[in-house]
C-alpha cells in the first residue's frame, strides 16, 4: 500500500462569506476553525469575504461577479469549480450551492417565510 507523503485529511470548507453577521456564517467559522486544531486535517478555506479565521487554515479568495445579479451565484460557483480541481482534496465541504462537493450544508430558508 502507498501512502501519501502529507497523511493529513485535505479539506475544502467554500462559502461566500465567511465569519461574519450571521448564523450560518457563524456556524461555518466555528467548524472551520475547530477543524484545523486537528493535526490530522489540512483546512483551507475559499471564501470572497472573511473575518476571524484560525491561523491554521490556509485562505483561498473567490472573486464574485456582482452585476448582473444573477450572475453572483454562478461565478462563485465557477471560480470554485476551477480552484478546487487543481487541489486533489479529500473531502470539499460547501455552505452554497456549488458545481460538486462531497458535503453540502445549506443553512438558509427564503425571507419571505
Amino acid at each position: 500500500m502507498v501512502m501519501k507523503q502529507d497523511a493529513r485529511v485535505k479539506i475544502a470548507v467554500v462559502v461566500p462569506k465567511y465569519g461574519l453577521v450571521g448564523g450560518g456564517e457563524e456556524h461555518t467559522a466555528q467548524l472551520t476553525n475547530r477543524l484545523s486544531l486537528f493535526e490530522g486535517y489540512d483546512v483551507h478555506l475559499y471564501a470572497n469575504r472573511w473575518a476571524n479565521v484560525s491561523e491554521r487554515v490556509s485562505i483561498h479568495k473567490i472573486p464574485i461577479v456582482g452585476f448582473p445579479k444573477f450572475l453572483s451565484a454562478i461565478s462563485f460557483a465557477q471560480f470554485i469549480q476551477n480552484r478546487t480541481a487543481l487541489m486533489n482534496f479529500d473531502i470539499v465541504h460547501t455552505h452554497q450551492r456549488i458545481f460538486r462537493a462531497d458535503l453540502s450544508t445549506l443553512h438558509w430558508i427564503p425571507h419571505r417565510i
